[in-house]
């Protein structure tokens, strides 16, 4: 009886081992193919800086959608919807999903990660909306929309509100900050497992910062790297306690640090400065056509306005997402060929 028990035991054992094998292999596998062939489905959530949040819904082909406050919570986001943003171009995750083939964009566009904070209008959804009409309309995946967790990426990029509209108030910003990552948590729960953050651009040096004055532009300053310094650590924390994942922090604010320093290495030609006459014309595609007044077209400039980039900025934003995710999923493939694998047995 003994035997026969230990017999059973070292069954179970090995049966459990070669799972577990088998479920990292096509975690694995399941990389390998993004690796080669790119995410197919896309699911940004943040503010304005992807899209105006004036919107409620957006579709780009083959589809996309933003949250907003005209619309509610009760329509279809698969359904046309008339397309704004404050890039006058596309914006850098439409950029970084038209870069791949065959890919759907799902855009949640709020303004910040609580709500609380908006003076003007508390009805434009908090992170924590955005997360929960992702549940409404995508968990379960449905027909016309097939993600699972390895051809999907969720990306977040939210913050630039928070930090703004919290300059007197440290502690509520941090605490701002930590819920952010424990709310995206409910979508690893939904079955998502490709995962990107961006952290906070310099906005300080745009005319945002400049016009607050040397004092608040600095403390502004120091601000976003406070915000910053705190998402590396809530990001950190999420991925490690969520296995089986992929985890990206996207260094957008070193990215803008770059591009400001050296415009003219990028293809720009002002900085800081921008037209207002391209924020009283917005469009959703490139127009390379300078506008009257303007010392050139929109793609000149870093900033399309006081405080959100210009497409072309966009464009370099997206560009160095995709060449990071594939950096990543190298180092998977790398750090998967050299571990040991366990004898049959």
């Amino acid at each position: 009886m003994f035997q026969t028990l230990t017999t059973t035991m070292t069954s179970c054992r090995t049966r459990v081992i070669i799972l577990l094998v088998t479920i990292s292999l096509l975690v694995v596998l399941g990389w390998f193919q993004v690796r080669d062939k790119g995410f197919t489905s896309h699911f940004l959530f943040g503010e304005e800086y992807p899209d105006d949040p004036a919107v409620a819904f957006l579709r780009d082909p083959p589809f996309a959608f933003a949250f907003g406050d005209r619309m509610g919570w009760e329509g279809d986001p698969l359904a046309e919807y008339e397309l704004k943003n404050t890039a006058n171009g596309p914006v850098w995750v439409r950029a970084l999903a038209r870069s791949y083939s065959h890919t759907m964009l799902v855009n949640y566009s709020g303004a910040t990660i609580y709500k609380e904070l908006l003076t003007w209008n508390r009805s434009i959804p908090d992170i924590a909306d955005q997360v929960d009409a992702f549940k409404k309309w995508f968990d379960p995946a449905p027909k016309r929309a097939q993600w699972h967790g390895t051809n999907a990426v969720f990306l977040v990029a939210i913050g630039t509100n928070d930090v703004m509209l919290t300059t007197a108030q440290p502690s509520q910003r941090m605490k701002n900050l930590k819920q952010s990552p424990r709310t995206v948590g409910h979508l690893y729960k939904a079955g998502a497992r490709a995962f990107v953050f961006s952290s906070l651009v310099p906005f300080d040096r745009a005319m945002a910062g400049v016009n607050l004055g040397t004092e608040l532009q600095a403390q502004l300053k120091q601000n976003i790297v406070d915000y910053n310094t705190i998402l590396q650590k809530a990001v950190k924390s999420f991925c490690e306690k969520h296995h089986g994942t992929f985890c990206l922090l996207h260094d957008t604010h070193g990215l803008g640090t770059k591009v400001m320093d050296k415009p003219n290495s990028y293809g720009f030609k002002e900085p800081i400065n921008f037209c207002p006459a391209y924020k009283e014309s917005p469009s959703v595609e490139v127009n390379t056509t300078a506008l009257p007044g303007c010392a050139g077209p929109v793609g000149d400039f870093v900033w399309r306005d006081a405080l959100h980039p210009s497409y072309h900025f966009h464009k370099i934003w997206a560009d160095d997402v995709r060449s990071e995710i594939n950096k990543n999923l190298d180092q998977i493939a790398v750090a998967y060929a050299r571990t040991p694998q366990p004898a049959r047995i």
